[in-house]
């Protein structure tokens, strides 16, 4: 199968497919052609690439997709930390609408006011 192909099957760019064999997560086979080269996919490279396509929509980082495939007994672990965090983003999601709630009309309308509110939640969080 094609590039083309691939990436209207898999939804993604042809430049994000191109970073993922860059990256080792697929390795299509290579075709030298007479100007340049040109990946021929199986439909296990399209699978891999769909399963990469929802793991990174759903937030998951390269390394983290790579020990997926590469240590699956790391499984439980990588969706143990990825939890950790979500539970930390919304917690931080939390405490912005509750301040964001707490402004007065003029406060609203006032950046720095609006800053000022927000300030306590930046400095105790992590990102």
């Amino acid at each position: 199968m094609k590039m083309k192909q691939v990436c209207e099957i898999t939804g993604l760019t042809e430049k994000a497919v191109r970073f993922y064999i860059q990256q080792d997560l697929i390795k299509p086979e290579i075709e030298e052609g007479v100007h340049r080269k040109a990946y021929s996919f199986t439909e296990e490279n399209v699978d891999v690439l769909k399963s990469i396509a929802v793991l990174r929509k759903a937030g998951f980082s390269i390394s983290d997709i790579r020990m997926m495939m590469e240590e699956p007994e790391q499984l439980p672990s990588i969706l143990g930390e990825r939890q950790m965090l979500l539970n930390m983003e919304i917690q931080h999601n939390q405490a912005v609408e509750s301040a964001i709630e707490r402004l007065s009309p003029w406060e609203k309308g006032d950046f720095h006011a609006i800053a000022d509110s927000l300030k306590p939640i930046a400095d105790r969080e992590e990102y």
